[in-house]
């Protein structure tokens, strides 16, 4: 059904480059084809040039209900902005480390969506891995050996390197994640990330590092890693359990305003509501609460 919408690959196991109109409403035909080519690529770039915010709404809707953040304004909304300017969005410019947005929440994302609103050609990158291709490329001793172990996944106050858990605040927001989840096809991916995974359950500091240093090991082998350069204009879509992302640091880039919607997942102050009263002040800012190593 997908053959509806010509693409080119972006690697030889995710992503694909669509030809698609996105201004346009979906045929039935036309969605199912949309829907069929997210699931087997995990990551949709459109070059679309203009593009309304309704309709990035709609292309991203098409894959499940949408989450309702915070904007700049700190109001509740589902368009949301990520910007190298303040009074537009978050995240400023700090480099990212590889992570999946709310891995350390019972309920994470499951897609998001992000629209080249106002970017300097070429000037930034967004960077992608698959944890299925993470998982493959383990030997099968090491397969067995972390089939049935779960790792505790912490939120990354401090973004650009991995964060620990150990010592900090109980309401900072961590879960606890079996290491293999499996797609609804049946194909398995690491649920581990560099940013946001700090330990293995049950296993001592030393051997839980070896573990996790041979599991990262395999799933950002510089093989497996796609990059774009942003463009203005350009709308890219992935799956956000399948799909780990990252970005270099973005100070001298110009601005880097990317519009986005995020699919799925329960908002942040409804999973960790104690963790909202300080997490304007300190979050992703490179202030670190008592006992954050």
């Amino acid at each position: 059904m997908s053959g509806l919408i010509p693409w080119r690959p972006l690697s030889e196991t995710f992503g694909a480059e669509a030809d698609i109109d996105l201004s346009q409403p979906f045929t039935p035909q036309m969605l199912e084809a949309w829907r069929e080519l997210f699931r087997t690529r995990h990551l949709i770039l459109v070059r679309c040039g203009a593009l309304e915010t309704e309709a990035q709404e709609r292309a991203t809707r098409a894959f499940g209900e949408l989450l309702v953040g915070r904007d700049a304004q700190d109001q509740p909304s589902t368009l949301t902005y990520v910007s190298t300017n303040e009074e537009k969005g978050g995240l400023g410019t700090t480099e990212l480390a590889f992570h999946s947005d709310f891995s350390f929440t019972p309920k994470p994302l499951e897609g998001i969506c992000l629209y080249g609103d106002s970017v300097v050609d070429g000037a930034s990158s967004t960077k992608w891995i698959s944890a299925i291709d993470g998982y493959n490329g383990l030997s099968p001793s090491l397969r067995k050996r972390i089939a049935d172990l779960k790792v505790v996944n912490v939120i990354s106050n401090i973004r650009l390197k991995r964060n620990r858990f150990n010592g900090c605040e109980p309401t900072l927001p961590a879960t606890t994640h079996p290491i293999v989840r499996h797609t609804p096809s049946g194909e398995a991916f690491l649920y581990v990330n560099e940013a946001q995974t700090d330990h293995i359950v049950g296993l001592s500091a030393a051997d839980s590092d070896a573990i996790l240093d041979e599991l990262f090991a395999s799933l950002y082998a510089s093989g497996r890693v796609v990059e774009h350069p942003w463009r203005k204009g350009d709308l890219v879509i992935w799956n956000n359990w399948v799909l780990q992302h990252a970005r270099g640091e973005v100070s001298g880039v110009g601005e880097r305003t990317l519009r986005r919607f995020q699919i799925g997942g329960v908002p942040l102050a409804e999973q960790f509501p104690d963790f909202m009263a300080t997490m304007r002040a300190t979050y992703g800012r490179g202030l670190v609460p008592a006992g954050y190593d």
